[in-house]
C-alpha cells in the first residue's frame, strides 16, 4: 500500500517458480492522478483527471525477464473532472468532411469503463464519457504500434433534442482522428437534400 501522484493504492500479489515463473494479483487505486500516471504507461498518452481502478493481472513464462511481455491485465475504471487531449468528439460528431476532425480537446465529468492489457495491446470497453451536453459510448483498441481503431457513438444535446453520430476513430495515439461513418454522412448529406439544415440529424439516424 502507498501514496501515488496524490491519490492511494493498494494490492497484493504472489510470484511462483516451482515449475514456470507464474505472477498474478491486484491492485486498487483512489484518486490517482492520471496526467502524471499515463505518460508512464504510454509516453504518446495525454489525459488528465482523478483516477479510481480495481485491477487483476497474471503472468506466465519460462523465465523471471518474460513476465513484463506475458503481462495481462484487466481492470474496471472510472476517471473524474479531466480532459481527453487531441480528441474533441463534439467537434467530430458536428462535422461531415471526409478528412475527419483532428486535434481539440474534449473536457469530461466522468469516464468509466473496462481495460483489457496484453501483448496484442490495449482493449477498451464499454466506454462511457459525460460532459453537460456530451455523452458517448463505445470501444476502442490500441495495438503495440500505437495505432487506434474503434467506434464511438457521441450523443449531442441540441435543445431539447438529441442527436447520437457514430464515429469511427483512426490513427494513432498521438494523432487520433475521428469522423463520422459512412452510413451516417451518407444520411447526413440525404437527409439536409431533402429537408435542408432540419433533416441533418434525421438523416444521421436513419443512416
Amino acid at each position: 500500500s502507498g501514496k501515488l501522484y496524490g491519490g492511494n493504492v493498494k494490492g497484493v500479489a504472489t510470484l511462483n517458480w516451482k515449475s514456470a515463473w507464474q505472477l498474478k494479483g491486484e491492485l486498487n487505486m483512489t484518486q490517482v492522478e492520471l496526467q502524471s500516471l499515463a505518460p508512464v504507461l504510454n509516453p504518446e498518452m495525454k489525459v488528465s483527471g482523478k483516477l479510481d481502478a480495481k485491477s487483476h493481472f497474471s503472468s506466465s513464462a519460462a523465465a523471471a525477464g518474460q513476465l513484463a511481455a506475458a503481462l495481462r491485465l484487466e481492470s474496471v475504471f472510472q476517471v473524474y473532472q479531466g480532459v481527453l487531449y487531441n480528441f474533441d468528439i463534439a467537434k467530430a460528431a458536428q462535422s461531415f468532411l471526409k478528412g475527419g476532425s483532428k486535434g481539440g480537446e474534449t473536457r469530461f465529468d466522468e469516464i468509466s469503463g473496462h481495460l483489457l492489457m496484453d501483448a496484442a495491446g490495449h482493449h477498451l470497453r464499454d466506454l462511457k464519457i459525460s460532459s453537460g451536453t456530451l455523452a458517448a459510448s463505445g470501444n476502442l483498441d490500441i495495438s503495440p504500434k500505437q495505432q487506434l481503431q474503434g467506434r464511438i457513438t457521441a450523443e449531442l444535446k441540441a435543445g431539447i433534442s438529441l442527436v447520437a453520430v457514430p464515429l469511427d476513430v483512426s490513427g494513432s495515439v498521438k494523432e487520433p482522428v475521428l469522423f463520422p461513418t459512412k452510413g451516417a454522412m451518407a444520411g447526413a448529406a440525404a437527409g439536409t437534400m431533402l429537408l435542408g439544415p432540419a433533416g441533418t440529424a434525421l438523416g444521421v439516424k436513419a443512416g
